[in-house]
């Protein structure tokens, strides 16, 4: 259903009136309305309009939520209260193919893992950037990518046991084989942290594309915090723990551009 409007002039009654994006410009006048009859049909009308045009935004902006998983590899289930998405798991690795991942600032995320060393890989398979401005919180580990771009907001509070956010794809195959080679030779898109992204001690985070932006504040105490850019970058990964990586083939334009605040000692 069409849930896109715009206003056109009603020279009937003499006022604004809310129809489809897709009508016509304008309505003809079937017959003259007297004066009065234009006030109070302008005044009602434009009150309908304001009422439409702040209910419509409001249904847009209300829920941003992750939207259209679907589980491709493992177990796990998704569940939706009000504006906290639960993601319950029961193998150690899951992978879950999302038709968007982004959070408004009152949302959260939850994954329920059944340790600190499982992995939740989620993927998004639409078109739009992950722009995460809310809650996202793990007892396990949590890789996001996003071919579009992944933003973490000025209000976003990451508190996983590990954290993956790239760019770059990592095939199931690859995933479940302890092989975290993320490639993607032709994407340019950026992953930028100005947030707050939290892990306990030893634990790992790691913004993996050709371009990084890292202003906000990343906590990995006696961790390891990886900002690479590259196109094509294999992570050594141990119960979470990173061991190394490789940068397979780096990009031309590759940039990191870091700032903000880092306390991984």
């Amino acid at each position: 259903m069409n849930k896109i409007y715009r206003l056109v002039w009603n020279s009937t009654h003499l006022c604004w009136q809310v129809v489809s994006e897709i009508a016509k410009g304008g309505i003809v006048a079937e017959q003259t309305a007297t004066k009065k009859e234009s006030k109070i049909t302008l005044g009602f009308t434009t009150k309908l309009a304001a009422f439409f045009a702040v209910n419509v935004l409001s249904a847009s902006i209300a829920f941003a939520g992750p939207t259209g998983g679907v589980v491709s590899s493992g177990t796990a289930s998704i569940s939706t209260a009000g504006t906290t998405t639960t993601i319950n798991q029961s193998t150690s690795k899951a992978a879950i193919d999302w038709s968007s991942f982004s959070t408004n600032s009152n949302e959260i995320v939850n994954f329920v893992q059944p340790n600190s060393s499982s992995i939740t890989l989620n993927r998004v398979t639409g078109t739009n950037t992950s722009t995460l401005n809310g809650q996202l919180n793990a007892n396990g580990q949590v890789f996001i990518i996003n071919p579009n771009g992944v933003l973490f907001g000025s209000t976003s509070q990451v508190n996983t046991a590990g954290l993956v956010a790239s760019t770059l794809n990592l095939s199931n195959s690859d995933f479940n084989n302890n092989l975290f080679n993320f490639s993607n030779t032709s994407n340019n898109k950026v992953v930028e942290n100005r947030g707050k992204i939290t892990v306990p001690t030893g634990g790992t985070v790691a913004l993996i594309a050709p371009t990084i932006k890292q202003t906000g504040t990343i906590k990995a105490p006696q961790g390891n915090v990886l900002l690479a850019a590259g196109g094509d970058i294999t992570l050594n990964l141990n119960n979470g723990s990173l061991l190394g990586y490789t940068i397979n083939q780096g990009k031309a334009q590759a940039l990191i551009n870091s700032g903000g605040m880092w306390e991984h000692q």
